[in-house]
Order: structure tokens, then C-alpha cells, then sequence
């Protein structure tokens, strides 16, 4: 299998726009500008995310490669469906590449993710007010 370079794999995707904009304003857009739904999904989607946060921790802590590419999953998942791109995208790499994660890079990537959820958050619920 090759070697990835995770660092250059976080370094585009932070490079990205942390929200798919397009995705949200269509949600808008079906409710007539209401952002009753959209605030739902939000608070969905900031009760959810930490505890599969810690979750993910945990198996990058045991390097149990099934349960990070399972939880890395779900996450990437309820991160696609608010448009938090750049969350979504992290989490497809380390759900399509878990097999090769390691001890070395499982901190950053853990940090990564933490960082990016936070900023998702903050700016979904910016997009929100």
C-alpha cells in the first residue's frame, strides 16, 4: 500500500472552505428562507458530533483501524448533510485510509478533526444568526 502524507492531506483540506454555502442556502431555499430546520440540524449536529468525537479518540488511542474507519464515517455523514465540507472531507480520508494510520499520526489527525468540527460549528452557526 502506499505511504500516505497526512500532513500535505490536512494542509489541502484546511485549505478548503470549511461550508458548502450552495448546500445551505438550497436548504433555505426549500423553506422559504426560514432557518427553523436549519437550526435544527445544527443542534443535531452539535449534540452528536462530540460524543462520536470521543469516540474516535478512543480508537485512535487503541489504533483500532475498523472502529476509526466506522466512526470517521458517521461523522463524515451528518457533516455532509449541514454542507461542513472541510469535515467531511477529513473524515473520508481517514475513513478511506484508516488501514494505514499509526501511532504517529493519530494525535494530529485526532487534533485536526477537533479543530475542524470547531470551526464548522462556529461557522454554521454564524450562517444561522
Amino acid at each position: 500500500m502506499a505511504e500516505i502524507n497526512w500532513n500535505d492531506i490536512v494542509t489541502d483540506i484546511t485549505n478548503m472552505a470549511p461550508l458548502n454555502t450552495e448546500q445551505l442556502n438550497d436548504i433555505l431555499e426549500v423553506d422559504e428562507g426560514d432557518k427553523t430546520f436549519l437550526r435544527e440540524l445544527l443542534q443535531n449536529f452539535s449534540e452528536k458530533i462530540p460524543d462520536l468525537l470521543s469516540q474516535l479518540e478512543i480508537a485512535f488511542n487503541e489504533l483500532n483501524r475498523e472502529k476509526i474507519s466506522f466512526i470517521a464515517h458517521k461523522i463524515k455523514g451528518t457533516a455532509s448533510n449541514l454542507g461542513a465540507c472541510r469535515l467531511a472531507t477529513l473524515c473520508n480520508e481517514i475513513e478511506n485510509n484508516s488501514a494505514v494510520i499509526d501511532g504517529t499520526v493519530s494525535a494530529m489527525l485526532m487534533s485536526n478533526v477537533k479543530n475542524t468540527f470547531n470551526y464548522a460549528l462556529k461557522s454554521l452557526q454564524e450562517f444561522v444568526k
